[in-house]
């Protein structure tokens, strides 16, 4: 299934579905670059207060944002500084209903759980290339060059002509609590993690759509019932 949306001239997007994950190319004008930025590189309109617990048992509260574009779990420091955790001395997070993972390197965000699994969502927003719009009958060029994503978070003035080009993607993963690794939440994991229940045939039967969080959920729930 491929949808395209289009709101004025600014910014385009594809959107192309597979199974436990959605992905979509954003084409951001320069001149909508910042209002873009403010509204989706962070998880939160404002840094919130949220409880750290650390690996070694330790815990600490501390007001933090979760950073889509940098990947990183950011906090305020002593001086104003907005700085990056350290995310290898953190089990979870918690900041109100929400609850933050950091496992193999990744950040996950939780979902829902069992007893015996838990469901969870990575959300990352990519930099993938620029160019410039121009030349006759709209055609581009690749002139205008960003050396990194890095160098965008930093602040850099960008013409009305000139277009970024992103990845958004939200992908869905399922762990068994007591293996600690998290993999796709597609049909055929759901099937391998539980092999005792009919999960493939209910998620034929019933149309589910594994992107769709809601169809997620039951064919979560229906995974937990044995045959």
């Amino acid at each position: 299934m491929k949808k395209i949306i289009i709101t004025g001239c600014a910014l385009l997007c594809f959107g192309l579905y597979s199974f436990a994950q959605h992905k979509e190319i954003l084409r951001i004008s320069g001149k909508d670059f910042p209002g873009f930025l403010a509204r989706e590189q962070y998880k939160y309109p404002e840094f919130t207060r949220s409880e750290i617990y650390l690996k070694n048992g330790d815990t600490a509260f501390v007001r933090i944002n979760l950073d889509y574009f940098d990947q990183q779990i950011k906090y305020v420091g002593a001086n104003g500084d907005t700085m990056n955790l350290v995310k290898k001395d953190i089990k979870y997070i918690t900041t109100g209903t929400d609850t933050i993972f950091h496992e193999n390197k990744l950040l996950y965000e939780w979902i829902g759980s069992t007893s015996k699994a838990r469901l969870a969502v990575r959300h990352e927003l990519r930099f993938n290339s620029a160019e410039t719009q121009g030349g006759a009958y709209g055609t581009s060029s690749a002139n205008f060059k960003v050396e990194s994503h890095k160098a965008l978070l930093g602040g850099v003035e960008l013409s009305s002509n000139e277009v970024l080009i992103f990845t958004s993607e939200t992908t869905y993963y399922i762990e068994l609590i007591k293996d600690g690794n998290f993999v796709v939440a597609n049909k055929s994991n759901l099937a391998d993690l539980f092999p005792n229940s009919d999960v493939e045939e209910y998620i034929k039967d019933n149309k589910l759509n594994l992107d769709n969080v809601d169809d997620l959920l039951k064919a979560f729930a229906h995974a937990h019932k044995k045959k």
